[in-house]
């Protein structure tokens, strides 16, 4: 458990320091992923686990994501 605290330091420094301009297409975009991390989060509610076809889901969100235009638009 501590190491997993000292690792993640760092990274809120770093998030936190990030100058945030994000734009509707930018946000349009993180939708699948939040559609995604939220699907998870209900399956993991209701039956305790995730399955493999909650995890295949999970990839043809992130699909939609990269075909949509990904990070790099």
């Amino acid at each position: 458990m501590v190491t997993i605290f000292r690792s993640n330091v760092p990274v809120r420094f770093g998030l936190l320091s990030t100058p945030r301009n994000l734009a509707a297409l930018d946000l349009f975009g993180a939708m699948p992923a939040l559609a995604s991390s939220g699907l998870a989060c209900l399956m993991l509610g209701r039956a305790g686990r995730l399955r493999a076809i909650h995890l295949t889901i999970g990839g043809a969100f992130y699909l939609a994501y990269v075909l949509e235009g990904g990070p790099g638009r």
